[in-house]
C-alpha cells in the first residue's frame, strides 16, 4: 500500500506543481516511477539510493537534463 500511496502522490504533485524544475527523491524507498511523467517540466531528477528497476517513465520527461541514479 505504501507504493500505491506514493504513486498517487506523484500524480497529484505533477498537477499542482507544473513549474517544478528540480526534484530530490534520493533515499526515498522508491521501487517504481509511476506518475513521475506528470512532472513534465523537470530538468533535474535525483533518485539515488532507491530500488528502482525500470527508469522508462523518465523517457517521457522531455525537459530532463540531469538524472541521478547512483547506488
Amino acid at each position: 500500500i505504501k507504493n500505491w500511496i506514493k504513486k498517487f502522490f506523484y500524480r497529484d504533485l505533477g498537477t499542482s506543481l507544473v513549474h517544478l524544475r528540480v526534484l530530490w527523491l534520493s533515499r526515498s524507498c522508491l521501487i517504481d516511477l509511476d506518475g513521475i511523467p506528470t512532472l513534465n517540466n523537470l530538468k533535474e531528477l535525483y533518485l539515488a539510493y532507491n530500488e528502482i528497476s525500470d527508469i522508462s517513465p523518465c523517457s517521457l520527461l522531455e525537459n530532463l537534463e540531469c538524472l541521478d541514479l547512483e547506488g
